[in-house]
């Protein structure tokens, strides 16, 4: 009897494959609890602030009826109507309450962790996915969009599993229309939930690129991406007309590496200069570690990166629409990037010992939330 010792595609040369009894649990079972604690998280005592002003806005535009609402965003906030369309129907069943309100968001966290998870393990190992997702849970951009009653955190979740299906298709080299469909409908649902968050197909592009052999599937990609701006274009053109609503970014929003670089992702400097640390690990040593899963670095980097550097340079540029809520669906590369860190330190006590480092920083922010 001979035993097959060989390594997964994505798991890291010298490393061990399995890590802890947990190995055994189905990938399925873990995505639940994580995402079942992710939500717990951001729930816990979301219902104690009040509303502050733009969860107010959902409501209000939310309480209108449906045509009143459809007349509204012909004018204002067609980038958020999805959501509002959503909200309408949810409070029209469970009322108004701040708790009512940001229940959606948690579940939407929970289901942004669980999915982190599986996208990790997919491109990496357990043992990085695992790491993923316990960051991810506890990442202050995460537990903030999970307390708040904004379409961020349906936003980020789609994000997540539409990045899953991504992987998936590419990892099987599939051809079939009706799976490459799906994924267009998935992104312009995206779309639709929040505009920005469409900046995701910059992160996708370049994963097929650094892909071995997903040149194979790349027109079909290509031709989803296609599909999806057709089927997106009424929100897309609309938002570019409404651009006048985000003009007073202009005079509120100051730009300076504190915003980009703590408050975007991280809420304080320790938890930033700490999570930075890894990520700067992640990207010298994962490239080296993760051999066989290049294009899984890559992805996670370029989707930690990119959307922030297109509004940054658009806001430059263009016009000002940057704000460090709209790259909240980029949290769950953060997590990523930064479980790649943990994971390429060389003991597992030292591993261990940063991700309570993480928790423990993140704590008080969580609170102050």
């Amino acid at each position: 009897m001979t035993t097959n010792t060989a390594l997964r595609p994505g798991t890291a040369v010298g490393s061990r494959p399995s890590w802890l009894p947990i190995r055994a649990w189905s990938t399925s079972r873990i995505a639940v609890g994580l995402g079942g604690v992710a939500f717990l998280v951001s729930f816990a005592g979301s219902w104690i602030p009040s509303l502050w002003g733009d969860e107010a806005a959902s409501v209000l535009s939310a309480e209108r009826s449906l045509p009143s609402l459809l007349h509204m965003l012909q004018s204002v906030d067609a980038v958020h109507g999805t959501y509002y369309a959503l909200l309408h129907v949810w409070i029209g069943a469970f009322g108004t309450s701040p708790l009512s309100l940001r229940f959606p968001s948690a579940i939407a966290v929970g289901f942004a962790t669980a999915g982190t998870f599986v996208l990790a393990e997919k491109l990496f190992s357990r043992r990085v996915g695992l790491l993923a997702g316990v960051v991810c849970a506890v990442l202050p951009r995460m537990t903030f969009q999970g307390a708040e009653a904004r379409s961020y955190a349906l936003s980020t979740a789609a994000i997540v599993w539409l990045t899953v299906l991504l992987v998936h298709l590419v990892q099987r080299r599939t051809q079939h229309r009706l799976a490459w469909l799906g994924y267009a409908a998935g992104l312009a649902l995206c779309t639709y939930l929040f505009l920005f968050s469409a900046l995701i197909v910059v992160a996708h592009g370049s994963y097929l690129l650094s892909s071995p052999g997903a040149r194979t599937v790349l027109k079909r990609w290509l031709q989803g991406v296609g599909v999806a701006v057709l089927l997106a274009a009424p929100v897309i053109v609309v938002g570019v007309l409404q651009h006048h609503q985000i003009a007073f970014l202009a005079h509120r929003t100051r730009i300076t590496p504190e915003l980009v670089l703590v408050e975007q992702w991280f809420g304080n400097g320790w938890l930033a200069l700490a999570c930075w640390g890894l990520i700067v690990v992640a990207g010298t040593f994962g490239w080296s570690r993760w051999r066989r899963a290049r294009s899984g670095v890559w992805l996670s980097a370029s989707w930690l990166v990119l959307p922030t550097a297109i509004l940054l340079g658009g806001s430059a540029t263009v016009v000002m629409m940057y704000t460090n809520r709209y790259l909240s669906f980029c949290a769950p590369a953060a997590a990523i990037m930064i479980a790649l860190g943990i994971d390429a330190l060389s003991r597992t006590w030292v591993r261990v010992a940063a991700l309570v480092c993480i928790i423990a920083l993140a704590a008080p922010i969580w609170y102050s939330q």
